[in-house]
């Protein structure tokens, strides 16, 4: 689900200061809206914003792109990944 977070909300100062990053645990509170957007009809509207852990910044599955020969070294993150979870969707259907 998408998430929409104001400059009013509490605890945004969190995302200004670029605390929170990908793979970040977060506690949101809000309303659910009606989507202004094309993709989904419902996101919420974020009142309230708790980081309630940090992710790891040498987790080594980040933004960044991984090669397949490293994750041959790290079987247990492939599925993680948006190449082996597109084979394992169309081996599924």
């Amino acid at each position: 689900m998408q998430c929409v977070v104001g400059t009013d909300a509490e605890g945004y100062d969190q995302v200004e200061s670029g605390s929170i990053s990908t793979g970040a645990s977060l506690w949101l509170r809000g309303t659910i809206v009606k989507s202004l957007g094309s993709k989904q009809k419902v996101e919420l509207k974020v009142d309230k914003l708790i980081t309630i852990g940090q992710s790891d910044p040498s987790f080594p599955i980040q933004k960044k792109r991984v090669s397949t020969e490293f994750l041959r070294t790290k079987a247990h993150l492939r599925p993680r990944t948006n190449t082996f979870g597109a084979v394992a969707r169309v081996r599924n259907t």
